[in-house]
């Protein structure tokens, strides 16, 4: 395990971090919904755009906002986010409305805030002023089973920060990692007690769009390739007009210790070609290859395809593909040319009031060679691991917005075929009133249940700062494999609470009864956005 790295980057974190931030006023970015998932809704931009954890943004709807999600992590070119509130929705093609606070973590004390900044030799590049942003939170986990005891309780310290220029260079630093505690008496399935530290970012690098060339250190999640999952190395690259290539490589990083495992080398090499105008237009295309060895052995090697294209504001396509090149037949390889995991999403907005999507899954379980492991790599639910989702939105008067569902999974695997189909209706601010409702049937059909869900929510905003919801849940299915007819019902409350500028606290707690089984689960999030 190696964590000198860290230590050197860490310090030199904190070395930079003596900045003096001062507020100078918020601005407002304009991005894309990309995709959409159970737990997530992606955005069309990340770094490039200034975007960071903490940034709250709106979902615009046709006179009116729609609702409010909270950026939770962010890449070069993209991020990911979370709705504020359970119930409210974001479909692929949408506008969101993201406000930054724009700041200057702005000079070194040493220097004070009026001192200029040095000249850069040469003078090629303007250098931009210092900043620091970020989102540093407590969470509490805690799940409750009656009869059994305790059997989560999990407190976390959760920092994102990024940090530039670094050390009076033109490097940015960033950073995403969690601490996690376990007070349980009986963890169970949950994990270990003690506490335990997740790095998930700690990067060095430079990636200025006014400079031919670019790079990264560190643990690194890849703007440019998937498949990889996360990096503990250097990439590096270089532009050309609109053409990027560079290359990827290091170690599998070692999520229980966070240092780094030298058994497993992962590499690769990818071109990127960004093209349009940003307004009418615009799109990128990126083929790549992978490969991953253990022990000095080929685990995986694969080529990543990926394509965006948005046509103004009513048209968005999104597709990857990950092709395995090699397969284990027996106690040897194979040439193979197989697709793992390939995603295609097609969003069309022909009139303001309607969005359709279309989704295709084909993802497959990826079989490394030689370490055997086997991950089970899919965008669906566990249930239907591939397969053709459609949605249609329609946004009618009153604040309605009625959505249809649907998705079929083929038969595959051995496993027989699925299928589900629902509809749902939203009304929001319900005569002024501050009140919103909705709720949601679905009728399920999966290789392993047979049964439908029905959904009721009701929320109410008193202020701008605070909403609270309730929700109700009733999932009902036979198991094939039991035969018993089931029925979970969940009562879910949730709150979330702009409390100052920058502070927040959201938490949602729940009660299942699963038969005879009750069970009682708590969420809770305070922290600080800069």
């Amino acid at each position: 395990m190696r964590k000198g790295w860290m230590i050197a980057a860490m310090a030199l974190c904190a070395t930079n971090g003596l900045m003096l931030a001062q507020e100078v006023g918020e601005r407002r970015v304009v991005v894309t919904v990309s995709y959409v998932s159970s737990q997530s809704v992606y955005l069309d931009a990340g770094k490039n755009r200034t975007l960071a954890p903490g940034d709250t943004g709106v979902v615009m709807r046709p006179r009116k906002a729609g609702g409010r999600l909270v950026i939770t992590a962010v890449s070069t070119s993209s991020s990911s986010a979370r709705m504020l509130v359970a119930g409210d929705s974001a479909a692929v093609g949408d506008t969101v409305i993201v406000t930054t606070s724009r700041r200057a973590a702005i000079v070194p004390l040493a220097q004070g805030p009026g001192a200029p900044m040095p000249p850069r030799a040469g003078g090629s590049v303007d250098r931009t002023p210092n900043w620091l942003r970020g989102r540093i939170a407590v969470q509490y986990t805690g799940s409750t089973e009656q009869g059994i005891g305790t059997t989560l309780s999990r407190p976390s310290l959760l920092l994102y920060l990024q940090a530039g220029p670094v050390a009076g260079s033109d490097l940015h630093f960033s950073f995403h990692g969690r601490l996690d505690g376990a007070l349980a008496r009986t963890i169970s399935a949950f994990g270990n007690q003690g506490t335990t530290l997740k790095v998930y970012d700690m990067t060095l690098g430079l990636d200025d769009p006014r400079r031919w060339y670019g790079f990264s250190a560190g643990r690194i999640s890849s703007a440019f390739v998937g498949g990889l999952g996360l990096v503990d190395g250097v990439q590096a690259f270089g532009r050309a007009g609109n053409l990027t290539v560079g290359v990827l490589g290091g170690f599998q990083p070692d999520y229980r210790t966070s240092g780094f495992d030298t058994h497993a080398q992962k590499l690769a090499s990818f071109a990127n070609y960004a093209w349009g105008d940003g307004q009418s237009s615009r799109g990128s295309s990126t083929i790549a290859y992978g490969r991953q060895l253990f022990e000095q052995k080929l685990d995986r090697d694969f080529l990543y395809l990926q394509n965006t294209t948005a046509c103004g504001s009513s048209l968005f396509l999104y597709q990857s593909t990950e092709i395995d090149l090699h397969a284990r037949e027996g106690d040897t390889q194979r040439s193979a040319f197989a697709l793992t995991n390939t995603f295609l999403t097609l969003s069309y907005q022909p009139l303001a009031w309607m969005t359709a999507n279309l989704s295709y899954d084909a993802s497959r379980p990826i079989e490394f060679l030689e370490s055997e492991k086997s991950i089970a790599d899919s965008l669906l639910d566990r249930a239907l691991r591939q397969g053709v989702r459609g949605s249609l939105y329609f946004r009618l008067p009153l604040n309605i917005m009625f959505s249809g569902l649907g998705s079929y999974r083929a038969p595959a695997g051995g496993l027989p075929g699925g299928y589900s189909a629902g509809s749902g209706v939203r009304m929001s601010d319900i005569a002024g009133t501050g009140f919103s409702a909705g709720g949601q049937y679905l009728r399920m059909k999966s290789p392993y249940t047979d049964g439908h869900e029905l959904t009721g929510e009701l929320e109410v905003a008193p202020v701008a700062t605070l909403t609270v919801s309730l929700r109700w849940d009733q999932f009902a299915f036979i198991p094939y494999e039991a035969g018993d007819h089931v029925v979970i019902t969940t009562w879910t409350g949730s709150a979330s609470w702009n409390v100052l500028k920058g502070w927040y606290v959201t938490m949602f707690g729940d009660r299942v009864m699963d038969g005879d089984r009750l069970q009682y689960r708590l969420f809770v999030e305070a922290g600080f956005h800069f």
